[in-house]
């Protein structure tokens, strides 16, 4: 999130509701509704105008509604969806920070089922959702998460504008979220070379990140033609290392 129109909310949501994303990296759900509780119990509505306080209970129920999925998936996600998707109308918006956060969570959510095989996110309910945020707020944070449905749909000409804004962005070139989108660029725009996948996954650095390349990556990589010997054995070795360790936050304590 970004500029002033946001900047209270940030503020809240950095201090409180990362603390709670973490856990879902993790996958401590029971630590993770402790967080939660203590976020919502540390969540004044005096502090913060009505547009304010229902972007951050947008934002809250998200984090819910990721602590959840730990514990649905996967044959309880479609259902998850529902009542989460009926959440986020149920708050709705009231101001322009809400309205921004409400189609965040929206594409968010969305983005996740069409990846997970069971709801399609169409072109038109895409953009009814990722045309209405203002380009000034559409931050790396947003591209990064929209990224996967760029990906699947082929949208190279917005894929590499998010990427430029990822070149732009205080997102360290090294991190995954910068990773990710350059590994999805090269294998749309046909650059993407053997070594190019070999040392993505020698960098990644959480499960998350070898899951979603099993989710985003693999069949791309073998259509064209790049799932190599090299290339298979960096996959096997980034899977034994990954069930040598236990599952981390990306988050810095």
């Amino acid at each position: 999130m970004a500029g002033n129109l946001l900047s209270r909310v940030t503020a809240w949501c950095d201090e409180w509701i990362k603390p709670v994303l973490g856990t879902v990296y993790e996958r401590n759900h029971e630590e993770g509704q402790r967080r939660l509780a203590t976020a919502r119990d540390n969540l004044n509505p005096q502090d913060f105008s009505l547009d304010e306080l229902t972007a951050i209970e947008l934002f809250l129920a998200r984090a819910e509604n990721y602590l959840e999925r730990l514990q649905a998936y996967p044959d309880g996600l479609a259902e998850l969806f529902e009542r989460v998707t009926a959440r986020y109308r149920e708050l709705g918006h009231c101001g322009p920070a809400s309205e921004f956060m409400f189609h965040r969570v929206m594409l968010d959510i969305k983005v996740s089922a069409d990846r997970d095989g069971f709801r399609e996110l169409t072109s038109e309910d895409f953009h009814s959702h990722f045309d209405s945020i203002p380009e000034e707020l559409c931050s790396a944070q947003i591209w990064y998460a929209v990224s996967p449905w760029l990906f699947k749909n082929a949208k190279v000409e917005e894929l590499e504008k998010g990427y430029a804004v990822l070149l732009t962005s205080r997102v360290h070139l090294q991190q995954y979220p910068f990773r990710r989108m350059k590994l999805m660029y090269q294998l749309l725009n046909g650059s993407c070379r053997e070594d190019d996948v070999v040392h993505y996954l020698q960098n990644l650095e959480i499960h998350n990140a070898f899951n979603e390349f099993n989710w985003f990556f693999r069949q791309p990589i073998e259509d064209r033609g790049l799932l190599t010997p090299v290339v298979t054995e960096a996959i096997d070795q980034t899977a034994e290392r990954f069930a040598k360790e236990p599952p981390t936050s990306p988050f810095k304590n």
